[in-house]
């Protein structure tokens, strides 16, 4: 029987190490230097969502997309564990945005789009590469990282929406008062010109001559009316659909109105009153948004509602442009814009 010598014993043990070395550090790298990646994607792909939408509502919501570069540097750095990265790309339809070499397939009834690609910067070191810790002894010594986001925007074409919902008359008469085709829309808060004042269906009581109010069972009645919300004071609605109304005078159950005041609320213009009367039903057009600054129903009021005038039911507020999301493009443009994630 051969004694093994302690000598060679422990050079056995060095070769086995050196051997092992190799893969040791390779699963070492596979657990922190690719998990160091995943997470750096992570963020870039965070970082250039909120980016993309953040861009995509000044460009949707006004008549330029503001500082771009800056909107998006700022969304990418609040998403980065460093506070740091890079915004490679910004571009577009928006006419004061560059256009993409690449630009995508929109959705039915988009207007336009933004895309943000933003890329690795360390905060330390200003480099352009996440340096790796294991994976540098096995001749790597970083890797940079670039993420995408495309945001498209239109009018909605569906939405659920508060079971509040406003006539086309009163929409016209606040944001086309001429019938030229040329709407204009309040700028607020703060506002600088009286609000309009709408009343329940078409009463005649009490408030003069007001140019949306028609006689009783007249199909097309101005003011505002209510859709059955089932009793959780949400109303799920398409442009150019019909839908139960609730013909009740009072909020509907659910609802708490002060929940909307100096708000802005997504709501559906209605053309077309089917059926007046207990089995009423409204024709919807479309979506506008609708800044409420006061109202006056039979067992609550609150804000300015002093400019109603009698007994009726009245909201007053103001038509304004807004941004908000939705699943489908495709309505008719009346102020309201969605934006949403495309790629």
């Amino acid at each position: 029987m051969r004694r093994v010598n302690p000598g060679e014993e422990q050079g056995a043990i060095a070769v086995m190490v050196a051997l092992l070395l190799v893969p040791m550090l390779g699963f070492g790298a596979l657990v922190i230097d690719v998990g160091a990646l995943v997470q750096e994607r992570r963020e870039l792909q965070n970082g250039a969502d909120a980016a993309a939408f953040a861009v995509a509502e000044d460009c949707a919501g006004g008549v330029s997309c503001g500082p771009y570069l800056v909107t998006a540097d700022e969304y990418v750095d609040l998403n980065a564990t460093d506070a740091d990265s890079d915004v490679f790309e910004v571009c577009g339809s928006a006419s004061d945005l560059p256009g993409c070499s690449e630009p995508p397939a929109l959705p039915a009834g988009a207007t336009g789009y933004v895309r943000v690609v933003d890329t690795t910067r360390e905060a330390s070191s200003g480099s352009d590469q996440i340096t790796f810790t294991l994976a540098q002894a096995l001749g790597f010594d970083g890797a940079t990282v670039q993420m995408s986001a495309t945001v498209a925007w239109g009018a909605p074409a569906s939405a659920t929406t508060t079971p509040l919902t406003i006539s086309m008359c009163e929409f016209d008469e606040a944001t086309d008062p001429d019938g030229d085709g040329v709407r204009t829309f309040a700028e607020g808060p703060p506002f600088s010109v009286d609000p309009i004042v709408s009343y329940f269906h078409n009463v005649t009581s009490g408030h003069g001559d007001e140019p949306c109010v028609g006689p009783a069972g007249q199909d097309t009645p101005g003011g505002f009316g209510w859709l059955d919300s089932g009793g959780d004071c949400e109303a799920d609605s398409e442009a150019d659909g019909t839908y139960s109304a609730d013909t009740g005078n009072d909020v509907p159950s659910g609802c708490d109105p002060a929940d909307w005041l100096y708000t802005t609320v997504l709501v559906p213009v209605y053309d077309e009153v089917v059926d007046p009367g207990t089995n009423a039903s409204y024709h919807i057009v479309g979506y506008a948004a609708y800044y409420i600054v006061g109202y006056k129903f039979p067992a609550q009021r609150d804000g300015l509602y002093s400019f109603c005038t009698g007994g009726d039911s009245c909201l007053v507020g103001y038509f304004t442009d807004y941004v908000t999301s939705a699943d489908e493009f495709g309505g008719p443009n009346m102020g309201a814009v969605a934006v949403k994630l495309i790629g």
